[in-house]
């Protein structure tokens, strides 16, 4: 594959893979990315391990933390991406909930004029 891409494409590519983040995407998203940006960084990630470790740096930080409490360093790649996957959904519902239980409303201030009235009743001149 290497040969059919030229070699300033490729050097674009691992730019990209370098600088890869999870940010506001889906893990379901960061992962396709990911994969797709790995084929051309053969040379950064030789190994299975390194690869797991290259996509877990690039995940937010409050999965990553997630993932290091519940798993060892040795797991596939898929398997990482699958419980990544998963934190993220559980967090999301997570969110939900809480959202549920706040107002949906916020304080501030009524419609009701005051009238010229100031807060203790007297008249604002």
């Amino acid at each position: 594959m290497e040969k059919f891409i030229p070699f300033t494409m490729r050097g674009g590519y691992h730019r990209q893979f370098e600088r890869l983040q999870h940010g506001s995407m889906i893990v379901t998203q960061y992962k396709t990315r990911f994969v797709d940006l790995a084929r051309h960084a053969v040379i950064l990630l030789p190994t299975g391990k390194e690869r797991v470790g290259r996509f877990i740096v690039g995940i937010t930080l409050g999965i990553r933390l997630q993932m290091d409490k519940d798993n060892g360093d040795d797991i596939s790649f898929q398997k990482a991406a699958e419980i990544t996957r998963r934190i993220e959904i559980i967090r999301s519902q997570d969110r939900e909930a809480v959202s549920e239980k706040w107002p949906h409303h916020f304080g501030g201030f009524g419609r009701a004029s005051s009238g010229g009235r100031g807060s203790f009743g007297e008249l604002n001149t």
